[in-house]
């Protein structure tokens, strides 16, 4: 008998718009049997989804999409059927959330630098919703009227005309090594797609 499935979704750990409570009641109504929430580089959120989605009796795969660097190019690996608690894989994650919180800092000072209406302090004074996905410094653009929202931020503002990138993050290996080491195993998110830059194929 097959199982309806999805193995690659967000909450409001990371960059998804959903509460666990409300992840595992879409799951419900999609008639999902198999999920794993894969956040950006955390697990925040795992530990309530699996509570809640082994009450609901839809199995929950404890997963994260963590960050990776190969030559100047930004890569996401999966790791699914990881042990959250594994200190290797969460100092991993946690480096590169910190890496990720400083690109934000970093974005709104080379903006105001290229004369764009932004102000540091206010950023710096700045907080917002995370149930409206996205990012800190995307939520900062929009409210200030400067972004519409994540393909104009990637099309118009991040871009290397502004000095914007991705941070470094570890290698891929790296990340393979700690996924590993937490127990899970290691794939390569959306191959398929030259987001991220040219070489997915090779």
């Amino acid at each position: 008998m097959s199982e309806r499935a999805d193995l690659h979704i967000h909450t409001t750990a990371s960059d998804g718009t959903w509460t666990p409570a409300e992840l595992i009641a879409e799951a419900q109504k999609q008639q999902l049997g198999l999920i794993a929430v894969t956040d950006h580089d955390s697990v925040a959120n795992v530990a309530e989804a699996m509570t809640l989605a082994a009450a609901a009796g839809i199995t929950l795969l404890p997963a994260a999409e963590i960050c990776s660097t190969k030559e100047d190019l930004s890569f996401h690996i999966l790791g699914y059927g990881i042990d959250i608690h594994n200190k290797q894989l969460l100092e991993l994650m946690q480096h590169n959330e910190a890496l990720l919180e400083q690109k934000d800092v970093d974005s709104i000072h080379l903006l105001a630098r290229d004369g764009w209406p932004v102000d540091e302090a206010e950023f710096a004074r700045y907080t917002y919703d995370r149930r409206r996905g996205g990012w800190r410094a995307l939520s900062y653009l929009i409210d200030k009227g400067l972004c519409t929202g994540v393909g104009d931020f990637f099309q118009r503002i991040f871009t290397p005309e502004h000095d914007l990138g991705f941070p470094e993050f570890p290698p891929i290996s790296e990340v393979i090594a700690a996924i590993h080491a937490a127990g899970g195993a290691a794939l390569c998110a959306h191959a398929a797609s030259g987001f991220h830059g040219p070489g997915l194929e090779r």
